[in-house]
């Protein structure tokens, strides 16, 4: 367990453990999928998602990774909530690219 999992508040400054990860990509997939979670708490209205990843990195074994994502809907039809989650997930889980 190298890498702790953050859920900030909406301007970051308050913390909630969500967990602890043996690698930064481990760290990152559970910072989607709650993430998504948010995003479908919020039947997929805008909402702007604050974590941040604490493990090695350059500044030591306590750098601070901070991952912030804004996504949503200003409008969305209950009914389109899946589908916007489902493409949240897609764009997600692309950003890294292969490796």
């Amino acid at each position: 367990m190298d890498y702790r999992l953050y859920r900030g508040d909406e301007r970051g400054d308050q913390r909630q453990v969500l967990g602890g990860y043996p690698d930064y990509d481990t760290a990152l997939a559970a910072r989607n999928e709650d993430a998504l979670g948010q995003l479908a708490t919020a039947a997929g209205r805008r909402v702007t998602v604050r974590h941040v990843i604490v493990g090695p990195g350059l500044l030591g074994p306590q750098t601070e990774h901070p991952v912030t994502t804004a996504f949503g809907a200003d409008e969305l039809n209950p009914a389109d909530v899946d589908a916007a989650v489902a493409e949240a997930r897609t764009w997600l889980t692309g950003i890294r690219g292969p490796d």
